[in-house]
């Protein structure tokens, strides 16, 4: 019996001594464990916190525990003790974890925005040691952001290595973050055959006017290569005179190349004149790409003049094609967005997918509206019948070439919108001026009326 009560005694002092020391000494593991059996994200997150103000080897080996967990909400809560551990070894670990695990990605880089300074040199390293491109480039954005000596040092390293896939971006976050004091640096690096682009586009941003010949040579050298010379039609966009924009457009236009077109109707979509008018309507006839078509119209929609109505209507005749991948135009944009400049070069963005497709023919229909009063939806066959008796000639048809057909049904519906396209209120006004008389008199007489009234007139393209 004394044997059994001193067991008893013996157990309680144990628990009561030697407990409190050990549940002490284990802070990190008892927070670790309340984070696994916690079930709201935002309380793990605020227990990772805690984990991370005990700034322990301890809590740092949790920590790293918690990054490599197979809950993403438990790797959030990793990332929060990173945040306030601020050890070199899960600093350095939070970089590797902010390029490989897309579910924590975006909380490491708002912690990472707020203290670049902090994790420099982590990403430097890092960036040596990745493959990926995109990795690389996103590592090569946030280091310039740092806006740090070692930054810009890092970044001149890169541009000056030959050979290396990033020296161009590297070049463009060069001159966002360091953009005065490298000026002449990268304008030096202009006939660097990999930069130019970036140059180009960098000396636009940059805004100094005596750069502007540049663009005009580009512009005037029938060599010079088409992704050179939109670029260059944007600088003649923000630097050129009324006139040489003007000037430019049309020479455009007339041209054959069809992704500089797209992109002078988007760089100079506001530039309208009656030679401008004439140029869009023929790319709705003679142009092989969809693109090239849609954009016109797009851009004719901005003129009020009632004899853009024919080449309107053809833009509902037009059925849906995939845009095909790796256009001049598009990869041309594609890199201005890796490269920075976007916001410069928004106007070539234009992307047309289906839903786009569709809401594009309902803006073409309700622009035609507008300039004639009918409202035949986006039907191409409705348009088009109701123009060609109105007097329009669309797609080479007219009403004249009707009045010949060899189907009575459309000759006596041509006869009937002929008369009162002249003028006459009714049939039998036409009657009473001419007498009766048969078919092909009347044809004849109509025909004549319609040819001396102008509706026989060639379209312009």
């Amino acid at each position: 019996m004394k044997l059994q009560i001193f067991s008893i005694y013996f157990m309680f002092l144990f628990t009561f001594l030697f407990y409190p020391i050990q549940a002490k000494d284990s802070k990190e593991q008892i927070l670790h464990e309340a984070i696994i059996r916690e079930s709201s994200l935002s309380r793990k997150k605020t227990l990772g916190e805690k984990l991370g103000n005990l700034k322990t080897p301890e809590a740092a080996d949790v920590t790293i525990k918690l990054l490599s967990d197979t809950s993403y909400w438990n790797r959030e809560a990793g990332v929060s003790a990173c945040m306030v551990l601020k050890m070199e070894k899960t600093d350095n670990l939070l970089i590797q974890k902010m390029l490989s695990d897309h579910m924590i990605k975006s909380s490491i880089q708002t912690i990472v925005s707020k203290e670049p300074n902090r994790y420099l040199l982590y990403m430097i390293e890092n960036y040596k040691d990745s493959y990926r491109k995109k990795d690389r480039e996103e590592l090569i954005q946030l280091i310039a952001k740092t806006k740090h000596k070692y930054a810009k040092d890092f970044l001149l390293k890169l541009i000056e290595k030959a050979g290396s896939p990033d020296r161009s971006v590297a070049l463009t976050y060069l001159g966002k973050y360091f953009s005065k004091e490298s000026y002449s640096f990268i304008r030096q690096q202009i006939n660097e055959k990999e930069l130019r682009l970036s140059v180009l586009s960098y000396l636009i941003e940059f805004d100094n006017k005596k750069d502007y010949p540049i663009f005009t040579d580009i512009l005037k050298n029938s060599n010079s290569p088409v992704e050179e010379k939109i670029i260059s039609l944007k600088a003649l966009e923000h630097w050129g005179t009324q006139e040489e924009k003007y000037s430019e457009y049309v020479k455009v236009l007339e041209a054959e190349e069809e992704s500089l077109k797209i992109g002078a109707m988007q760089i100079f979509k506001d530039l309208r004149n009656t030679r401008i008018q004439l140029l869009l309507c023929k790319q709705m006839k003679i142009a092989r790409k969809q693109s090239t078509r849609v954009i016109a119209a797009k851009t004719l929609m901005e003129f009020r003049d009632k004899s853009i109505v024919p080449y309107l209507i053809l833009g509902l005749k037009e059925k849906y094609s995939r845009q095909k991948s790796g256009s001049i135009l598009g990869n041309l944009f594609m890199n201005m967005i890796t490269l920075g400049f976007a916001g410069t070069f928004k106007e070539l963005s234009y992307q047309m997918d289906e839903n786009k497709f569709s809401k594009h023919k309902e803006k073409l229909s309700l622009k035609l509206k507008e300039l004639t009063g009918r409202d035949y939806g986006t039907s191409y066959r409705n348009w088009k019948d109701w123009a060609i008796y109105s007097g329009y000639t669309v797609d080479g048809n007219n009403i004249i070439q009707i009045l010949y057909s060899a189907y009575p049904k459309e000759r006596a519906k041509a006869i009937e919108n002929a008369i009162l396209l002249l003028g006459y209120k009714t049939k039998y006004k036409f009657l009473d001026k001419y007498g009766k008389i048969g078919e092909l008199e009347t044809i004849k007489i109509l025909t004549e009326e319609l040819i001396e009234k102008g509706y026989l007139q060639d379209e312009d393209y």
